[in-house]
């Protein structure tokens, strides 16, 4: 049995940063503990930023690239939208959607090496990805970007996604980036959502994370 290893980027061992009041009591809110989110690599407060956004618009739409330990969690905090997961590890989309209960996943292929991030920046042309229509036929409240893999030249890394979530963005929607302290992320957000639209940084041990409002 292949062992996953993406979603575990750093240390293997759950390393949820301790919640602060504020945090903890929006926890409680949902139902969950810091116990229930053991080997989520977002940190509490990360995960408290990003849903008060989805909160903030309510019944609306939710698109997350990648899944996770923490795919439960954003079903959870969408409910009574529509949250979908896009996904290119089969083994991650089948032990993901085996915890879900409405939410679709949809297999995708990215065919890229975090290598070509370079000479890929200012060729959006290269950059389309195919995608389901019911992901295409929709602009999205909220979006995730904490996939593909891109810790190493030769995986995917996030060009493709980061571009993808640029085109799909609904008028007043808000795109998280996770792990944006690496080149590729910064570099692309800043190509393709654009600095100026930044309007939260927070900082975990799993990565910072930034939103961008358009």
């Amino acid at each position: 049995m292949r062992v996953l290893k993406r979603r575990q980027r750093r240390p293997a061992e759950p390393h949820l940063a301790p919640a602060n009041a504020e945090s903890a009591r929006f926890l409680k809110s949902l139902g969950f503990t810091p116990t229930d989110l053991a080997g989520v690599i977002l940190d509490i407060d990360q995960l408290r930023t990003i849903a008060k956004e989805i909160h903030a618009r309510p019944g609306g739409s939710l698109l997350v690239f990648g899944c996770g330990n923490d795919s439960p969690f954003w079903e959870r905090v969408n409910r009574g939208g529509t949250t979908v997961f896009l996904e290119d590890d089969p083994q991650w989309a089948e032990t993901a959607g085996a915890k879900l209960k409405s939410s679709a996943i949809h297999l995708v292929d990215y065919g890229t090496k975090r290598s070509e991030w370079r000479a890929l920046r200012d060729a959006p042309a290269k950059l389309d990805m195919a995608l389901p229509p019911e992901i295409l036929s929709r602009r999205w409240d909220v979006i995730l970007v904490d996939a593909p893999s891109g810790y190493t030249d030769e995986q995917p890394g996030r060009m493709k996604s980061i571009y993808a979530a640029s085109r799909l963005i609904a008028p007043s929607g808000c795109i998280f980036l996770h792990d944006c302290e690496r080149i590729v992320e910064h570099e692309y957000a800043s190509r393709y959502f654009g600095q100026e639209r930044m309007f939260v940084e927070v900082p975990g041990s799993g990565g910072l994370l930034r939103g961008y409002a358009f």
